[in-house]
């Protein structure tokens, strides 16, 4: 029998549970088990991650879906043999997270340190237009509906700005920086007159379907 300590990414240096099984356990036997002991129901959701005996710290590649035959394969590094193995618990199953590619994007405000991430997953045979379309589909800020600036014609005289259209500008610039700084140059050229992230993002889907179709034709 194998006593194994299971900690999470989060405290790696905790343990949160101890489970005894078998070095022969196969990799089903041992999220099984786990799933059964913190009461989930679907076992593909565990991702495990082995520990190394140098850092004692968890390994940065986890283990893939069904990636090692048995628990004993699990716990070797380096010819050393560990006790212990972190868990995580995801949203969707191990398997089709493995189908999908993760990117994580980055808004940088301009004028502040004020960072937002995003993270969105796509099928790894995705296009730059995918991406777009899904980031789309997340924002507000690339929706042509703008809040009112003012509610009123008294507002305006007195500069009373709509909190909400202050909320959607500051998140409208910050995203019109990111994408203004990452596109190449010949993309860039294509942007002169955007002054928002929604104008920016139609000109980007615009380009890229007629590309798209271009390449089409050709075909």
């Amino acid at each position: 029998m194998q006593v194994v300590r299971f900690r999470t990414l989060e405290k790696p240096k905790e343990d949160e549970f101890s489970l005894e099984l078998t070095k022969l356990d196969t990799y089903d036997n041992v999220v099984e088990e786990v799933a059964q002991h913190i009461g989930l129901s679907d076992p593909s959701k565990i991702r495990l991650t082995s520990h190394n005996c140098y850092s004692q710290q968890p390994k940065p590649q986890s283990i893939k879906y069904r990636g090692m035959e048995h628990l004993s394969d699990m716990l070797i590094h380096s010819n050393q043999t560990s006790d212990i193995l972190y868990y995580e618990v995801l949203d969707i199953p191990l398997p089709e997270l493995q189908c999908l590619k993760t990117l994580k994007i980055a808004f940088h405000h301009d004028t502040n340190d004020e960072v937002v991430i995003h993270t969105i997953r796509l099928p790894r045979h995705s296009t730059v237009s995918d991406v777009i379309n899904d980031l789309k589909s997340k924002w507000f800020v690339v929706n042509s509906i703008v809040p009112p600036q003012f509610h009123t014609e008294d507002d305006r005289i007195m500069d009373r700005v709509n909190p909400e259209y202050e909320a959607w500008e500051v998140q409208d610039q910050m995203l019109l920086v990111w994408l203004q700084s990452t596109l190449s140059k010949s993309v860039l050229s294509r942007m002169l007159g955007t002054n928002h992230s929604y104008q920016v993002w139609e000109k980007i889907h615009e380009h890229f379907s007629l590309h798209n179709k271009s390449r089409a034709r050709q075909l």
